[in-house]
């Protein structure tokens, strides 16, 4: 826009004197200045976008100290989550409440158990939510090769999965529908 309007003014001056009587009737006038004048404006310009744009040289170490909350969440993934009482069933569902709840941390290390007759750790305690949530996506009824439900070998198998040299606050979230067929949970609580 600069350019043309320079330019569109020279071709309005040179219309209306001709190039060799331009300084004699325009006092003051010097093409090499107007070319100067406008050449710094652009200058200024692109130097103001730079400015904008905030461009930053180095780095700079800062110490973070994380306070959150360790949580592992024990999914059942018995038989029994198959009922379709609830849509589609019990353990997809589960699954999408699971999901909901990881999407919703910021800072909190989670783990996923799960358990059936027997428990195992799918996924230790991470602060990656994405590694988490793609655990959680091949769960189904027969990842766990034990038939039953076992209670307290969830919340055994949790407790393993905490870290003991933090001292960090730690929760554990049993999702089940709530059958018990091997063990004491109450004791493992």
């Amino acid at each position: 826009v600069v350019i043309y309007g320079a330019a569109r003014k020279r071709a309005d001056l040179n219309r209306f004197v001709g190039q060799s009587m331009l300084p004699r009737v325009v006092l003051g006038y010097s093409s090499l200045r107007s070319r100067l004048k406008t050449g710094l404006f652009m200058l200024a310009i692109v130097f103001l976008i730079l400015c904008m744009l905030g461009p930053r040289w180095g780095f700079h170490w800062e110490e973070v100290r994380r306070r959150g909350v360790d949580i592992v969440i024990a999914l059942d993934t018995s038989e029994s989550m198959l009922s379709r009482d609830v849509k589609p069933n019990r353990l997809e569902r589960a699954k999408r409440e699971v999901y909901d709840l990881i999407k919703m941390l910021q800072g909190d290390r989670v783990g996923l158990v799960i358990f059936s007759g027997g428990a195992f750790l799918q996924c230790p305690l991470t602060l990656d939510y994405g590694a988490c949530l793609m655990f959680l996506d091949y769960i189904d009824t027969t990842v766990v090769p034990q038939k039953g439900t076992s209670l307290e070998g969830a919340i055994r198998k949790s407790i393993e999965a905490f870290d003991d040299t933090l001292h960090s606050s730690k929760a554990i979230i049993v999702i089940s529908d709530g059958g018990n067929l091997v063990g004491n949970p109450v004791a493992a609580a």
